[in-house]
């Protein structure tokens, strides 16, 4: 009896020992992720391969060779490891130059800590861009709206109105094709649009917009994407973070509009929208000014702050950042338009009367005008984040373009 035991426990040891060690042959490094992904179709040259393994990897010891359509290959930087990557498991190698449209195999070799080398490749497809020109209308409801023409029936209480002001910024726009997203990469022009944010400029500066406007309009934004067929979009109505809270004296347009920029604190005016009632004063005017809140306290007395402002930029993403996911899953670039509502931005919004100094919604949490309308952009006036992905916006929708 004791010896079965004892070859019971002999068996059981050697059973472990042998499951450790298969355990630790097969901890190799295996591709995870990787950046361009495999049989993915880009639209930008990439500036790097970026390969994510599962094991951590030695410093040196690999290799990544990237071959077009020919058989050739293309010269790239000495692969290394990712210093922003603690782990040690990222690995990358720049790319120089701008690759020609194609297919290209992407052959990687990997020394693992463990001294096992791993070696695999992958495709990816790098498509032909095309130039794209999006549409945009401002409308309430079904009629056009601009400077000096009243428009009727806004709000809860069905009140009339003008413009005096009407522009909004554009970033992050990406089409939905039959692979998903692709991003649509915006063609700067020095005044409506950089390669990462566009103003689109509903107002003339006639009428009761020659206070704050200007004469240009601008209904378009140009870029290119992957030629192909589209079936939707999706963009954010207002800046990243990283160029929100920049001194609108010193950038490049169209980030430098000081009727769009709250200060170096708050940011920028995502969305300026100002309407003059026929509401008697003080009610006569109803403001929508969507950017950040909760960006931190304004520190005052800045000694360093050549242009007297009373603040510094916020260090921390702000609390609020207000930004609005617009996704319209039926739109063709090619057919359609999207339209900004101001009808249904209004929707259940009384603009007949507001809280003063100032008139209507400024973003703030606390702002009782803002309780009805912040939802309208499909977010929570609480956490000014999208509720389920913005889906219960009221502001955009896509329609058939006008024929020329």
């Amino acid at each position: 009896m004791k010896n079965s035991i004892r070859r019971a426990a002999i068996f059981a040891l050697a059973a472990s020992l042998i499951l450790t060690t298969n355990r630790t042959t097969h901890a190799h490094a295996m591709l995870v992720s990787a950046d361009p992904a495999p049989n993915s179709t880009v639209g930008v040259s990439p500036k790097q391969i970026k390969l994510v393994f599962s094991e951590e990897l030695q410093a040196v010891g690999h290799s990544i060779a990237l071959i077009d359509e020919k058989k050739t290959k293309i010269e790239l930087g000495k692969p290394m490891l990712d210093p922003e990557d603690k782990a040690k498991k990222t690995l990358i190698a720049e790319v120089p130059t701008t690759l020609a449209a194609g297919s290209y195999t992407v052959e990687w070799k990997t020394l693992s800590t463990d001294g096992h080398t791993e070696k695999g490749s992958f495709k990816f497809t790098l498509a032909e861009m095309a130039e794209m020109t999006l549409k945009f209308a401002f409308k309430a409801g079904k009629e056009p709206v601009a400077c000096g023409k009243e428009i009727k029936n806004l709000g809860a209480r069905r009140t009339a109105a003008q413009i005096m002001d009407a522009r909004l910024y554009i970033s992050n726009i990406r089409l939905i094709g039959p692979g998903g997203e692709v991003p649509f990469e915006l063609v700067p022009d020095g005044k409506w649009q950089t390669d990462r944010v566009a103003l689109l400029d509903f107002e003339d500066g006639t009428g009761m917009c020659k206070e704050t406007g200007n004469a240009d309009l601008r209904d378009v934004i140009v870029g290119k994407a992957p030629a192909g067929k589209y079936t939707g979009i999706v963009f954010d109505v207002g800046i990243p973070f990283e160029l929100n809270h920049a001194d609108v004296a010193v950038e490049a347009a169209p980030l430098n509009i000081q009727a769009l920029w709250w200060n170096w604190q708050t940011g920028y005016k995502f969305v300026r929208i100002d309407l003059a009632t026929n509401s008697a004063p003080p009610n006569d005017k109803w403001f929508i000014h969507l950017g950040s809140t909760g960006c931190g306290k304004m520190e005052k007395g800045h000694s360093s702050d050549p242009h007297g402002m009373a603040n510094k930029p916020p260090e921390k993403p702000c609390n609020n950042p207000n930004v609005v996911t617009i996704r319209l899953n039926r739109f063709d670039p090619s057919k359609d338009q999207i339209v900004a509502d101001l009808a249904g931005l209004l929707t259940n919004v009384n603009i007949a009367q507001s809280t003063p100094k100032p008139a209507g919604c400024m973003s703030g949490v606390d702002d009782p005008d803002c309780r009805r309308l912040i939802p309208n952009f499909g977010l929570s006036l609480a956490k000014g984040q999208c509720v389920n992905g913005c889906r219960g916006q009221r502001f955009f929708r896509a329609e058939a373009a006008p024929k020329p």
